[in-house]
């Protein structure tokens, strides 16, 4: 039925993300790179077919992950973990730059998007 349409989503996407979780607790990092690609894939793939339920997932997982990232990071490479903030500072203050000057564009393409994401599932 209709109804059962986004738990049985939600459910396979837990299903695929949720595997590697227990070996990246253990701290492999293969894992944690596996469960980025997983997330990504399924987040690219959920624009593609166009449901918010999947890409809600993906999403979720690929920010889980980037924190469990820098966590496992902080543990292994104490120092590398103050050069990634300062280059990540620099990254957000560079693009706050390059938005604020290309502003009513961006504007514009923003509400493209919204509209089609209206239109979804």
């Amino acid at each position: 039925p209709e109804r059962m349409h986004n738990p049985l989503r939600y459910a396979g996407a837990l299903t695929i993300l949720v595997s590697p979780t227990f070996h990246i607790v253990g701290g492999s990092w293969l894992h944690l790179l596996t469960l980025m690609v997983a997330a990504v894939a399924i987040t690219l793939l959920s624009i593609g077919l166009r449901v918010k339920a999947l890409m809600y997932a993906g999403t979720a997982f690929l920010l889980a992950d980037m924190a469990a990232m820098v966590v496992r990071g902080s543990i292994d490479h104490p120092g590398l973990l103050w050069l990634a903030g300062i280059a990540l500072g620099s990254l957000v203050i560079g693009l706050a730059a390059v938005c604020e000057r290309h502003r009513e564009d961006i504007q514009q393409r923003i509400r493209l998007v919204t509209s089609e994401l209206e239109a979804w599932q």
